[in-house]
């Protein structure tokens, strides 16, 4: 997937937000205007960096594990994904960011997790309810979660520990 990680010490995660949305509006535009030349450049310098070999074996380990957890063992997926990024075209490059990734497209799903340091719980409310604000105004959903827990509770995967019978927690 695609993930935008920002870190600040100076500002709050609204601002935050908002400049994450206004550089991904920022960055349609410099996509339309790059040269296909510039993105074969880059396509090159990325699939360089995905044949690079595993150089340990925790490294290969990892790669391989990953490939069994997740349900589908390709265990030549570097070499099928770089093999299709040499065939990928501007426009489809412009489409697949515009669908799933643009500010307000239609496919697009949206993780925002924010740590605020402890300034008392009215301090915490308050930020949280100026990044749900941010959020709204951008376009998106906002859902506050205060605990791991909760967030956890409610997923299908997660089922909350009250409706787990006792018997098969004492058997675990």
């Amino acid at each position: 997937g695609f993930s935008l990680y920002v870190l600040s010490a100076v500002q709050r995660p609204a601002v935050l937000v908002e400049r994450m949305e206004t550089f991904l509006k920022d960055f349609r535009s410099h996509l339309r205007s790059y040269s296909s030349e510039k993105i074969a450049s880059h396509a090159t310098g990325l699939a360089g960096r995905w044949l690079e070999p595993k150089r340990t074996l925790g490294e290969m380990h990892s790669t391989c594990w990953s490939e069994i957890v997740y349900g589908n063992p390709v265990f030549d997926r570097t070499e099928r994904s770089t093999a299709l990024l040499g065939t990928l075209s501007q426009e489809e490059l412009i489409q697949f960011f515009e669908q799933y990734i643009a500010s307000g497209a239609a496919g697009r799903a949206c993780l925002v997790t924010a740590v605020v340091p402890r300034g008392g719980e009215s301090g915490r409310k308050e930020e949280a309810a100026k990044l749900q604000q941010s959020l709204l105004a951008s376009g998106l959903d906002a859902q506050v979660v205060w605990h791991e827990r909760e967030f956890l509770a409610s997923s299908e995967l997660h089922p909350p520990r009250a409706a787990v019978p006792e018997k098969a927690l004492l058997a675990s």
